[in-house]
């Protein structure tokens, strides 16, 4: 995260190569993101992949080319950095901006693709941190007869400095329904 305006943030780019027999000789992938909001002004490789040779354009509407290769040098089975990706923000940025893996393949010495399972992330502007309010943290009904209804409105606040997401509301007892 950053606030708009920001310069020279630098977002790590980890591969998990812990439970793989193979080291990595190699890797590539297309980095997407709002191009509006973030530009990259350099990629390089983290000191655990200071031996394979890093290559990157930027000539892609959506975001980034990052391609490696190493000769005779390997990422040995581990968990770390391998690449950071240096953005600035845009001085009008606001929310929250995907970073999206395209493409991703990893290869061992031998050029054979090896496993590999991909987490996008998340960059957001501002960087501060949302604090939730609730116009009540409960409410009782009271005695409802059967077939007759009734409903309890629960406003969600943000007093923050950051975004809040809400990704879910639910009851904990299966008798009773919440809704968005």
């Amino acid at each position: 995260c950053a606030d708009a305006g920001a310069t020279g943030i630098v977002v790590y780019i980890t591969l998990d190569n812990s439970g793989i027999e193979d080291d990595v000789a190699g890797f590539q992938f297309d980095l997407f993101f709002d191009k509006t909001a973030l530009t990259a002004t350099d990629v390089a490789a983290s000191p655990r992949a200071s031996g394979l040779t890093i290559f990157t354009s930027s000539d892609t509407d959506n975001g980034i080319k990052v391609l490696a290769v190493g000769v005779g040098q390997t990422i040995s089975g581990t968990t770390g950095p391998i690449v950071t990706v240096t953005f600035d923000v845009a001085g009008g940025a606001f929310g929250d901006y995907d970073l999206t893996f395209v493409n991703p393949k990893v290869a061992n010495p031998g050029a054979q693709a090896l496993p590999l399972s991909v987490h996008d992330g998340v960059f957001s502007v501002p960087c501060g941190f949302p604090n939730i309010t609730l116009s009540d943290t409960s409410h009782a009904f009271g005695g409802v007869e059967v077939g007759i209804s009734d409903s309890f409105v629960i406003s969600i606040g943000n007093i923050g400095e950051g975004i809040l997401n809400v990704h879910d509301i639910y009851s904990t007892h299966h008798a009773f329904l919440a809704e968005p």
